[in-house]
């Protein structure tokens, strides 16, 4: 099954890229799990190994580039549909239903989405003849291929391997996303006060 966009991809990505910073605020605010200072090695180690692996999709530090920046990166330099990057969100939302320590905030967005959007561009857009290994991605992205491929098996496994999106749920994000779009866009057109 093939979902499609009918909205041009830079318009698709500032909506998720919209959605995303939103939810990084939200996170911050409410002082969420995924939000707050790692914990030490010793208190990983008591916690088990699911919560060292939530901790794969944190970064030491909150990355230096912007999310928007970042996916306006990936949209130029993937051949992706739009449509990736909409399934990317689903996919995210399925993580953090999954363990809220892997939810959205500004220390996980960014791996987050790039294993996503990896995922969604395999899963749906990939032919036979046409296929981006990790290395590709991980460049990209700005994380090692080791680093990538952990975060792609902890990804699915937290997702339980469902790659699937139905047409009603993949309709409810994709009118979301261009929601979030045209909201952006007219708070970029506002006059400064």
């Amino acid at each position: 099954m093939t979902h499609s966009c009918k909205q041009d991809r830079e318009q698709i990505v500032a909506g998720v890229a919209a959605i995303l910073r939103q939810r990084s605020v939200a996170a911050r605010a409410l002082g969420s799990r995924a939000d707050l200072e790692p914990p030490c090695k010793d208190a990983l180690a008591a916690a088990g190994t699911d919560a060292a692996a939530a901790m794969l999709f944190r970064s030491k530090a909150a990355p230096k580039i912007s999310i928007g920046a970042y996916l306006a990166r990936l949209r130029q330099h993937l051949p992706c549909s739009g449509s990736c990057f909409v399934l990317a969100l689903v996919y995210l939302d399925r993580v953090a239903r999954a363990d809220e320590r892997v939810a959205v905030c500004e220390y996980t967005c960014h791996r987050l989405i790039l294993t996503g959007i990896m995922l969604a561009s395999r899963f749906y857009d990939e032919e036979e003849d046409t296929h981006f290994h990790n290395a590709w991605f991980a460049k990209l992205g700005g994380v090692s291929v080791q680093g990538l491929a952990g975060l792609e098996g902890e990804f699915l496994r937290r997702i339980d391997w469902r790659l699937h999106v139905s047409t009603e749920e993949y309709t409810v994000y994709h009118e979301w996303v261009c929601s979030a779009a045209l909201d952006f866009a007219e708070e970029q057109d506002e006059p400064c006060h």
